[in-house]
């Protein structure tokens, strides 16, 4: 993923932990946001809740991403105010398709 993302992107940030995920949400701006939905300390949909309610950054896609395909946990991304919800291993045509979807790309 991080190489795709470097591929396409100029500038990626990534977070090893729900807390400096949060911390990179406040201090910046994106144009589109991948969380996995396990991280250490705050999860990945408390993260997403956090960037929907917020007024200037609620428009920004959130893709969560996840190992565990069960209907309860894509319900729950999609209560937390997720855009799309990714199984992983996520395939890399899928992977290129959300990230043209929601960057406008061709």
């Amino acid at each position: 993923m991080k190489k795709a993302l470097h591929n396409i992107a100029g500038r990626v940030d990534f977070a090893e932990t729900g807390e400096e995920a949060e911390k990179l949400i406040r201090n910046n701006t994106y144009n589109i946001v991948f969380l996995d939905v396990i991280l250490p300390g705050v999860d990945g949909y408390d993260i997403c809740k956090l960037i929907k309610k917020d007024p200037q950054k609620g428009k920004t896609p959130v893709i969560m991403l996840t190992s565990n395909s069960s209907p309860a946990d894509s319900i729950k991304g999609k209560m937390a105010g997720c855009d799309t919800y990714l199984i992983k291993p996520v395939r890399k045509d899928i992977f290129k398709e959300v990230i043209h979807e929601y960057l406008g790309l061709e």
